[in-house]
């Protein structure tokens, strides 16, 4: 799950957190608030699971806030751990059912707009980057800094295929803010990746990779996916030309996405019979 898809969960969840609050007070008995607790409880599992996971697989040193905002979200589980016991008279009496429902309000929406407070408050700060100034002064340690504690070396670099720079600061632009990482730390990391080109003030493709020949997934497809997503799956010829069909449908009524015509469709096809696991 992507930083942006973690911040969008996190802030549903806390506004779902305040509604099931407001019906406890105006309806205690209320059926909705039963249902959508348990609806709370299992998107909570799973934010818990994916910052476990990245934790444990990155290894990523959090700061401050994300280890406050843990703290936060490891309570408010095990006091909706507590107050189930007690609705089902489990090692706990009925009589905390109350005091942890007042609790649970008061701390959920706290743990649960955790994610999306960061993410929203660096997000209005950001001066956006350019991509005349993405290519200059590399700095390789901010790239091992910011991108490799998250991502593997060969996603951050070869599996997003080819882009223009400006789809790169589009991609990192939210990663930053996710992360509250500094301007200058996600530009250097980027001019890491993307050596300095004459065409950067138009946004065109970096030197390297611009003399390099584009396959026609780099052509294609990687504006909606990544290259490992789409060369990772087998199919059918048959089945590979009813996505392709039914993508270029979507590709339509995407005012910035490339148009494929049927030589584009055929090229497509053909690459991915190919190059199929």
């Amino acid at each position: 799950m992507t930083p942006f898809g973690n911040v969008l969960l996190g802030t549903g969840l806390g506004i779902l957190a305040l509604v099931l609050g407001g019906i406890k007070l105006i309806s205690p008995a209320s059926p909705w608030h039963r249902r959508g607790g348990w609806l709370a409880a299992l998107t909570a599992i799973v934010l818990f699971r994916t910052m476990i996971e990245r934790t444990i697989q990155y290894q990523v040193s959090l700061s401050w806030w994300s280890r406050m905002h843990a703290v936060l979200g490891i309570a408010a589980f095990l006091l909706f751990t507590v107050k189930l016991c007690a609705a089902r008279k489990w090692y706990f009496t009925p009589r905390l059912m109350r005091p942890l429902g007042i609790a649970l309000t008061a701390l959920f929406p706290l743990a649960a707009f955790g994610l999306g407070l960061p993410f929203f408050s660096n997000a209005s700060s950001w001066i956006p980057l350019k991509p005349a100034e993405v290519t200059r002064n590399p700095d390789q340690g901010s790239f091992d800094r910011v991108c490799t504690t998250c991502h593997a070396r060969e996603k951050a670099v070869e599996d997003l295929g080819i882009r223009p720079i400006r789809d790169w600061i589009d991609i990192t632009a939210p990663m930053a803010w996710a992360e509250a990482l500094s301007r200058e730390s996600t530009r250097g990391a980027l001019a890491a990746i993307l050596p300095a080109s004459p065409t950067a003030e138009a946004g065109k493709y970096p030197l390297s990779v611009a003399s390099a020949p584009l396959d026609p997934i780099d052509r294609h497809c990687i504006l909606c996916h990544d290259r490992r997503r789409v060369l990772g799956v087998r199919k059918t010829p048959e089945l590979w030309k009813q996505t392709i069909d039914r993508m270029r449908g979507y590709a339509q009524k995407m005012p910035n996405a490339p148009k494929m015509d049927e030589n584009s469709t055929k090229e497509v096809l053909e690459f991915l019979c190919q190059k199929q696991p």
